[in-house]
């Protein structure tokens, strides 16, 4: 077993040692018969009649491991598998192993011991012939009275008498001793599970026998491999081998060779029976150097080189039975020095277009002394194609150009033929491919992206380029279109090679979904497609060349879209529009209107004056009233109204030696303007006010602390909640209606984290997440979160947790409104102008 090598490898010994120590691989014992009783175990003999296999005739039998043998103390084997071995001897010629491990050794023994003698194991006998062939192996195995599971009884001679009981730990496994060894030899019972290696000494009642199992049947074939086969001219090389048997193995063999050209005499041996025949070394190679005198079957070998090969090549010479199974095989090292011609081409690559020509360049070698005219030749050229032959005189190296022509009917395809250099009487072949491509068309959707509008019909732009001569006309055609969106085919006309661009017109519903879908084109004249993506942009609505403020208001947004100052009167006007689905639905002019805006539950505008009191309501329909407010320039009210109809703000007060910061509300149609501050947070500096869509939670997130607040609206209770960091580190921040808060920060994992109202967080991963700030809860779904990225809207599905990009190109706002769905602010610009839209996603 391998395992046990490593363990005790690890105990610092010589690797002879270990090999023997290792050698002692637990075998299966092999369940008695009824009538089995055994025998005890004797530690100075190893006695008995074997059970298992049979042996040939009898023999001798020596103490060994998996790599090792001992020829001390050598037994006997009669014919019917009687064994008698006695053990009188120190097996001085046998690897030896210190019982525990030396210090230094890296591993360690927790246990107790007496003595630190020096000792050998052995696992096995093997069986071999009067003239040493190998037999096969015996073990003696457990009958009754093993204390370890799947135990044999391994040899072991030891220098000195000690005791062990404990357990040796390394790296690689542990050894599991209690034994008591005497001087001189010793049996014990062993075992491994994997990982442990048992040695015990046995129950004195225990009882065992001795199994016999041979050697699989084989052949070996040995030879001088100092040197190499060495063909110097077409005459052959002959070999003095040594036939070795294993297992019993005779009969007919049949030799060959795995190297193309390299063939051996004679193809057939009959071997003899065993008797008189000698041992292969692969199958007992620690026999070897014993001074044994073992007869085999000599025969000479004759090796003969036909093939094209130069300078040093392996081969394996494969040894099979009548029947065609291999049962052997050995390692045949050769060298071609004989003149010789190497010939090499591009291989592959090579391209060649009907009507034309190409040149092929070669590359010629003389190879040990060779020197004289070589011609290279084409050979099996394909249909249309041809070249001539080309002479050159050769010494050392060489470059020739070999000119390939194909006609102007040559088929399209990749071909192989050979190429062929030959000269004085020797040659070399290789293997050259080229391709005549069929005339193409190369396609592409324009940058790879086509946009069109939802409900307005739109173009994509293919480009189409002729390629290995096409020329004529082709029908493009788009596929893979997504629902609601239509094309007609568009046929061009190619010059050979041209490029030029078609628009396909395509028709798209106003029930096309939005987003980025992935789209083909192809064309009718030849193979050629292309893939490329279409995205469905929103329908817009024009406001105007300016926006400098918005809200949002219930199933629409209000836009402040221009402004007018009178400077007679010092009189400044607001105009705003209110948008339903991208349409105007309602309008009014107010005075002295600040950018402060606020929504009220219903849907009504608050607008107020940044240098009073005053302000102005506008309400859905359009209709104004004034009211008086309590808040300062200095003030940042939320954008919209809680669940109780109050307006929290967060007022800076810099009345005292320090400026300080607290968080009110004042309760709008209270009639007054007085304010309730349920927390100041002394120098503070809170600057993100958030409300769910319910409006009866809010959460304040400072700007260069982690600091953040969940506030109750109608208790006007303040909770410090964890949100990742401040407003500066949390990219996006959400409140849904139950109150918890989700957020994403500034790295890029693909993660949201979710703040729950009992302050547990988990972390819900997407596949891909491109959303950079949120924009709120869709206000139908409270499973969809809408937020805005690079590309556009993102609709995020917390429950499916996926993420749908919406392309809205220009966006600069994004609200979702009543009923479900967002109202999408969008800029366009050109060098004269600005443009302000308005699109609903989606």
């Amino acid at each position: 077993m391998k395992t046990p090598l490593r363990l005790l490898a690890s105990l610092a010994l010589t690797t002879a040692l270990v090999a023997c120590a290792g050698g002692s691989g637990t075998l299966p014992p092999t369940p008695p018969n009824e009538s089995e009783t055994g025998q005890t175990i004797n530690p100075d003999t190893i006695t008995g009649q074997t059970t298992g296999a049979t042996f040939p005739a009898a023999g001798i039998v020596m103490l060994g491991s998996t790599t090792s043998v001992s020829t001390v103390n050598i037994g006997q084997l009669s014919a019917d598998g009687k064994v008698t071995v006695n053990l009188t001897e120190a097996p001085a010629d046998a690897p030896q192993v210190t019982l525990l491990p030396p210090p230094g050794s890296g591993c360690s023994f927790d246990g107790t011991s007496s003595g630190f003698p020096t000792i050998s194991r052995f696992s096995r006998l093997y069986a071999l012939s009067p003239q040493s062939d190998a037999y096969g192996t015996i073990t003696e195995q457990f009958v009754s009275g093993a204390a370890l599971n799947g135990s044999v009884v391994s040899r072991i001679y030891s220098d000195g008498a000690a005791t062990a009981k404990g357990v040796v730990t390394c790296s690689g496994g542990n050894v599991d001793y209690d034994v008591t060894l005497r001087a001189g030899w010793n049996a014990v019972e062993y075992a491994y599970d994997g990982y442990t290696l048992s040695l015990h000494t046995p129950a004195p009642a225990a009882r065992t026998k001795l199994v016999a199992k041979s050697f699989d049947p084989a052949v070996g074939v040995s030879y001088d491999l100092s040197r190499p086969l060495t063909f110097v001219d077409d005459d052959p090389v002959v070999v003095a081998a040594r036939i070795y048997q294993d297992g019993g193995f005779s009969g007919e063999i049949h030799l060959s060779t795995d190297l193309p050209g390299l063939s051996v005499e004679p193809a057939t041996l009959t071997l003899p029976a065993l008797s008189g025949q000698g041992l292969r070394p692969t199958a007992a190679t620690f026999l070897s150097g014993l001074g044994m005198k073992a007869q085999r079957l000599d025969t000479p070998l004759t090796f003969r080189y036909t093939g094209n090969g130069t300078g040093n090549m392996n081969a394996t010479l494969i040894v099979r039975d009548s029947a065609g199974k291999q049962v052997g095989s050995s390692l045949v090292l050769i060298n071609v020095m004989r003149p010789a011609i190497y010939a090499s081409g591009p291989g592959y690559g090579l391209e060649l277009l009907v009507g034309t020509s190409i040149k092929v360049p070669i590359r010629l070698e003389a190879i040990n002394g060779f020197h004289g005219p070589v011609t290279v030749t084409p050979l099996n050229l394909p249909t249309g194609v041809s070249a001539a032959p080309v002479t050159v005189t050769l010494t050392g190296l060489a470059n020739i150009d070999l000119t390939v022509s194909a006609a102007a009917t040559a088929p399209a395809g990749s071909y192989p033929f050979t190429v062929r250099a030959a000269g004085a009487g020797v040659s070399w072949e290789f293997t050259q491919y080229v391709t005549i491509p069929q005339p193409n068309i190369e396609l592409g959707v324009q940058y790879g992206v086509a946009e069109v509008t939802r409900g307005q019909p739109g173009t994509v732009a293919i480009t189409a380029r002729s390629t290995y001569g096409f020329s004529g006309s082709t029908t493009l055609t788009l596929g893979n279109l997504p629902g609601g969106v239509t094309a007609k085919p568009v046929t061009v006309q190619l010059a050979e090679g041209n490029t030029t661009t078609a628009h396909i017109p395509v028709t798209v519903s106003s029930a096309a979904p939005l987003g980025t879908y992935p789209i083909t084109v192809t064309s009718s004249a030849t193979p050629a497609s292309a893939t490329g993506t279409l995205s469905i942009m929103p329908a817009s609505t024009s406001v105007g060349p300016k926006v400098t403020g918005h809200a949002s208001s219930g199933s629409g947004v209000w836009l402040l879209t221009g402004s007018t100052f009178d400077p007679q009167t010092g009189t400044e006007t607001a105009t705003f529009g209110r948008y339903v689905n991208g349409a105007k639905v309602a309008q009014a002019t107010v005075p002295n209107s600040g950018t402060r805006l606020i929504t009220t539950r219903t849907g009504d505008l608050l607008t107020l004056n940044d240098k009073g009191t005053d302000g102005s309501k506008i309400s859905t329909a359009g209709a104004q009233s004034t009211f008086t407010h309590p808040f300062t320039a200095l003030d940042t009210p939320a954008n919209t109204v809680d669940a109780q109809g109050r307006v929290w703000f967060l007022r800076l007060d810099y009345s005292g030696s320090a400026p300080t910061q607290s968080l009110c509300y004042w309760t709008m149609g209270s009639g007054g303007t007085a304010v309730t501050c349920p927390r100041n947070f002394g120098n503070a500096s809170f600057a993100r006010m958030i409300m769910s869509n319910d409006g009866r939670t809010l959460v304040i997130q400072s700007s260069q602390s982690s600091d953040a607040f969940r506030v109750a609206t109608a208790t006007a209770t303040l909770t410090a909640v964890d949100v990742g960091g401040s407003s500066q580190v949390v990219r996006a921040l959400a409140v849904s209606d139950d109150g918890s808060i989700w957020t994403r920060g500034s790295g890029g994992e693909y993660q949201l984290r979710h703040l729950n109202v009992d302050g547990s967080v988990q972390f819900v991963t997407f596949s891909s997440l491109n959303v950079e700030n949120f924009a709120g809860f869709d206000h139908a779904d409270s499973t969809k979160l809408w937020g805005t990225g690079s590309a556009g809207a993102e609709l995020i599905d917390l429950a499916a947790r996926t993420e749908t990009t919406l392309p809205v190109r220009g966006l600069t706002w994004l609200q979702p409104v009543d009923g479900g769905g967002a109202a999408a602010l969008i800029s366009t610009s050109t060098l004269e102008s600005t443009n302000w839209a308005l699109a609903s996603s989606p």
